[in-house]
């Protein structure tokens, strides 16, 4: 057994907007990225990280050195490591050219290999020996991690498809990301579910044979199925939990759908909810017959539109129905704002993003790709809402709704 060696995590002072937090602090399956950090590192018998300011503060080596925003896998790191030991030298890991690289490239600043057509560097290394400055980092030979990936391609409806739609997806556990953006904390979690699932099989494809044998032959009889189910969870018998991993302490209602989700402890999922591909934190609520598709929410999140697609939902935000959040752009990428410009998001299918403590009232409508401040309280022009109702209406008078009142008609 290889012996342990030292981990470093290099602070790079960047934010997420809209939270305001460091990149450490923003959820990855309901733990925070340093968490995963620290997990895929102990995983390798690598220490867990040291915070440093600088890469020279890196002084016990081999070691590896990250920054606070790479957000890697157990798999990852274990190839990474694996080839940079055998070659005895220092090294920064990369991605050759794959799906999984071009499908999440874009918003994340990578550094693009020039002799190898369309691999990436990451800010992940391996020090073998002390380093005097960041700018010998970019100096370092790069290791390419094969991603090993098995490459799906759904079935899309054609009238939703164009230049900037991802059409190819990529099933690997060997994944690597910056986590600078809001689009790319929504975009880590959906990964990083795949990711864990194929991790799996990779090492124990006996037990996922065997459980879902006995899940396909009793299945019949039961509607919770492929699944994993925390204590104190309370699922009501016509629910449908499939794929899924619910945390403690769930409470599922009547009729409600879950596949192939991640729900966190202490969260209600109301009569009629439909969830699908998400991520839902701990403590949140789910409003009857509301439907999440590829959504990510933080904890402690009242979710009450009815349809919410692609989209990040802050800590303690809450939305209600009668409202909209726009997730698709039929002509190419949805447009977000990033370091104080409009840039494409690498995807024609996404929504918004909420910050924390957002309230969005009634009504409102948001713009694909657009992300609301935390703290921020959306209500409906009050124009556009009746208040105003005289006491005495002429019977059978038509009435209109104008500047929220009733005037009528004519």
């Amino acid at each position: 057994m290889a012996s342990s060696i030292a981990s470093y995590v290099l602070r790079s002072g960047r934010v997420i907007s809209p939270f305001g937090d460091a990149p450490g602090e923003t959820r990855v399956l309901n733990r925070s990225l340093r968490e995963r950090q620290t997990e895929a590192c102990e995983q390798n018998l690598v220490r867990a990280p040291v915070e440093i300011e600088s890469v020279e503060e890196a002084t016990e080596t081999p070691c590896i050195v990250f920054a606070d925003y790479t957000y890697f896998t157990r798999a990852l790191l274990e190839d990474f490591l694996g080839q940079a030991r055998g070659q005895g030298a220092s090294a920064v890991c990369a991605m050759p050219p794959s799906v999984f690289l071009e499908a999440t490239s874009s918003l994340q600043d990578l550094r693009w290999i020039p002799d190898e057509k369309g691999a990436a560097a990451y800010d992940l290394w391996y020090l073998a020996d002390p380093v005097s400055s960041a700018e010998s980092l970019q100096e370092l030979p790069h290791l390419a991690v094969d991603p090993k990936e098995k490459v799906e391609e759904p079935r899309l409806p054609p009238q939703f498809v164009n230049k900037a739609t991802p059409t190819r997806v990529s099933i690997t556990s060997r994944q690597v990301m910056h986590v600078t953006h809001w689009a790319l904390v929504h975009r880590v979690n959906l990964a990083a579910f795949v990711a864990t699932l194929r991790d799996l099989w990779d090492r124990r494809p006996v037990y996922i044979i065997l459980r879902f044998l006995v899940d396909k032959l009793i299945g019949r009889f039961r509607r919770v199925r492929f699944s994993r189910v925390g204590k104190g969870c309370e699922i009501h018998p016509t629910a449908v939990v499939e794929g899924s991993w619910l945390g403690k302490g769930v409470k599922v209602g009547a009729g409600a759908i879950i596949q192939g989700s991640v729900v966190g402890d202490d969260t209600i999922v109301e009569e009629g909810s439909i969830l699908e591909l998400s991520v839902v934190g701990h403590r949140c609520w789910i409003s009857r017959k509301s439907v999440l598709f590829m959504t990510v929410l933080y904890d402690e999140v009242f979710c009450g539109h009815r349809l919410t697609q692609s989209c990040l939902l802050g800590r303690h935000s809450c939305t209600t129905g009668g409202g909209f959040i726009i997730d698709m752009n039929f002509h190419g990428s949805v447009r977000v704002m990033k370091d104080g410009k409009a840039v494409d998001a690498g995807s024609n299918f996404l929504g918004a993003c909420l910050g924390h403590d957002v309230v969005m009232g009634t009504g409102i409508w948001i713009q694909a790709g657009r992300e609301v401040p935390s703290g921020a309280f959306l209500i409906r022009d009050p124009d556009h809402v009746l208040s105003r109702i005289p006491e005495e209406l002429e019977e059978g008078m038509p009435m209109v709704h104008r500047k929220g009142g009733l005037e009528p008609l004519g």
